[in-house]
């Protein structure tokens, strides 16, 4: 999987990608059920604490969760697609920042 952006930061993404392994002991389950509802509860909190939260909301459901194009996103939402793609990185670069600090 490799996380959603503008393809000029693809330097800035290269170690973000990762390869699922289809063969995980149980404790690798959990950690990576932890990791997912840490990144999640990370998400929710970066749409609460941004303006338009609503909107933000939607559009990165429909994004990261439905695997909607950004055109697409915008369309729906009533605005531009960079403002789509824009939001999408700022909530994806605070997730990451968020789970350093949790280490």
């Amino acid at each position: 999987m490799v996380p959603l952006g503008d393809p000029h930061e693809d330097a800035e993404h290269e170690g973000d990608a990762f390869t699922a392994n289809a063969t995980l002991t149980v404790e690798d389950a959990c950690i990576t059920h932890d990791e997912l509802d840490k990144a999640l509860l990370a998400l929710l909190e970066y749409v609460s604490l941004h303006a338009n939260p609503i909107r933000n909301g939607q559009i990165l459901d429909m994004v990261l969760f439905e695997d909607r194009s950004l055109e697409e996103v915008a369309k729906a939402v009533g605005c531009s697609a960079p403002v789509v793609g824009y939001v999408v990185r700022s909530a994806q670069r605070y997730v990451r920042e968020r789970l350093r600090r949790q280490q």
